[in-house]
This record gives structure tokens, sequence and C-alpha cells, in this order.
């Protein structure tokens, strides 16, 4: 089965987050950078980006991605709803897990792999079991996307033993 890739927006795919984020003004979608080495890295990967950015800018953040990486597009996508602004982001990534992604993907966390920039959400994907990583970790998590031969149906992929 194909490795799931939990996908962090602010300070894992956005390059430059210390440039375009501000907490009071919210993202400049426009001038943001996306980390292409790490799409190239999980371009086979069935990707879920899950984002404490407000739902009010997923239209423009989707169209910024896919303009920017060659129409490179996560799979799904989460945005914070409004309601719960100020929530923060291991909560709300928590709710998204427990309400939509493991009752829809499977509750196996083997399945899964986050790439998160927050250390308190890795530590909640920890919780529940899931290998969390920062991306410039890519020593430690590029080898678990080592792919299996499968029947030549299906794209297999498994945890590497190290």
């Amino acid at each position: 089965m194909q490795k799931i890739i939990l996908l962090d927006l602010n300070y894992t795919l956005v390059e430059n987050s210390s440039k375009t984020f501000d907490f009071r003004r919210g993202p400049d979608v426009a001038k943001e950078t996306y980390r292409r080495w790490l799409v190239d890295a999980i371009r086979d990967c069935y990707v879920i980006l899950i984002t404490a950015r407000t739902e009010e800018y997923r239209e423009e953040t989707m169209r910024s991605i896919a303009a920017k990486l060659d129409g490179w597009q996560p799979q799904e996508a989460y945005f914070k709803p409004e309601r719960h602004r100020y929530q923060r982001a291991a909560w709300h990534k928590r709710r998204i897990m427990q309400e939509y992604v493991l009752p829809k993907r499977g509750r196996d966390s083997g399945l899964y792999l986050a790439l998160e920039s927050n250390s308190e959400t890795r530590a909640m994907y920890s919780e529940l079991g899931i290998a969390a990583y920062r991306a410039e970790e890519q020593e430690v998590w590029k080898p678990l996307l080592t792919p299996f031969a499968g029947d030549g149906v299906d794209s297999h992929w498994q945890m590497s033993l190290l």
C-alpha cells in the first residue's frame, strides 16, 4: 500500500514562511515559495495537506501551490474553519485526524508519515503512533518511502528496516 503523507503547510511546504506569514494579518500567499525538493520526494505518495491556515485562504493557497509547482496538488486538503481560528494547531490537526483522515484512510499508524514544523503537533502525531519529522530531517524520513516489489498492479510502500 502507498504511504500517506500528512503534510504541514507553513514552515514545511512553504519555504519562506518567516517572510510571508504574520499571525495578525495572515499569509501573503502571492509571495510564498514552496519546497520543490520536498514535493519531488513525496510526489508518488498520497498526500494530505493539513494546515492551521484558515478556510478563507483555501482557494488562493491551492491555486498558488498548483501554479508554482507545475500543477501539483495534494490529494486532500484540510484548512482550519473560521470558528476554530484561535485553536492551537495540534488541537485542530488531531480533530482532522480523528474525524476525517483515520475513519476514511485507515487507523493503521504505519500507513502514515507526518512532515510537520510544529513540535507540539509532532508530539500529537507521535501519540497517535505516527512517525513525524521536520521536512529538513530528510535523511531520516526519505528512507521510509522505500518502494518494494508488489504484484505489478498497484504501487506498494513499506517502512524500511534501518
